[in-house]
């Protein structure tokens, strides 16, 4: 067994389109023109983290895209954990904390100063006890009609503690996902919309930015549905009343949790009622 950083030639994302097909099969996005889009076009970096190879073929995979976050109201350089996958034959080995922790240690070498990232419930224990993640805390989930939620944005950027700062460049980026392009609108007052397909017919995904500036939609804009689902966080006391409810965790297809782990001080804790958090931060859709 080999472990090798991650690389982004034309062969070894094939190599990585085969062993996400194996880990997840219902998975349809990954193929070489979604993982040259994420893996080496992100204008923040290419990706970052470790493999394990036996006989030439991936056994393990752990890595994470290059982003920028405010926390603790300073910006810093991190780390998004995505696309973690080991295969059915390498299972058990100890490969998924070897390769997360040649990731942590390379990627404060190289600069990077926190990991954060979304775990379901198979993955969150891995995660929180195996590796030192704070287990931030659940995602909201919420289905809705107009603004989802309707928020105060003055006052979640000032009561905001954790959230992904998107340069121009890298959110015209975000909206180029060839695997699901999203849409973007300016609703006034300097808020942008921002919407994106789901696996539900006539249900988009619905996240909004107070600070996005001037953004030119990846796809028509106005391809919003009249239902809409919410997945993220907000602040407390920045959501303001709307025509949306929470979805019962018992009808959510794996419930969403945020993790994260500072690299410098693995003993800070972020406090989850001060987290803005949506889709356009992560890779649901």
């Amino acid at each position: 067994m080999r472990f090798e950083p991650v690389q982004t030639d034309d062969d070894r994302l094939n190599a990585y389109v085969a062993l996400f097909r194996i880990c997840f099969p219902d998975a349809q996005q990954y193929n070489l023109p979604f993982l040259r889009w994420m893996y080496r076009e992100n204008p923040e970096g290419h990706a970052f983290g470790f493999d394990a190879v036996a006989n030439g073929r991936i056994a393990a995979h752990f890595v994470g895209l290059p982003a920028r976050t405010m926390t603790a109201g300073a910006e810093r350089r991190a780390l998004l954990i995505l696309n973690v996958a080991t295969h059915p034959d390498h299972r058990r080995k100890g490969l998924f904390a070897e390769l997360a922790n040649r990731t942590r240690t390379a990627a404060a070498q190289a600069g990077f100063d926190l990991l954060f990232g979304v775990a379901n419930a198979q993955t969150i224990p891995g995660y929180r006890l195996k590796l030192g993640y704070q287990d931030v805390g659940g995602l909201d989930a919420r289905l809705g009609v107009g603004r989802v939620p309707p928020i105060d944005w003055p006052a979640a950027l000032a009561a905001a503690r954790f959230f992904r700062v998107w340069t121009p460049q890298a959110l015209q980026w975000r909206l180029r996902n060839p695997a699901n392009p999203v849409d973007a609108w300016t609703l006034g007052d300097g808020v942008t919309a921002f919407a994106a397909a789901t696996h539900y017919p006539g249900i988009r995904a619905y996240a909004e930015r107070g600070d996005a500036g001037h953004v030119t939609s990846a796809t028509q804009p106005g391809r919003a549905s009249f239902a809409r689902v919410f997945v993220g966080a907000v602040p407390t006391g920045a959501r303001r009343p709307g025509l949306s409810v929470a979805i019962p965790h018992a009808l959510r297809p794996s419930p969403l949790r945020l993790i994260f782990l500072d690299l410098h001080r693995p003993e800070y804790r972020l406090n989850g009622d001060e987290v803005l958090f949506s889709f356009l931060d992560f890779d649901a859709f």
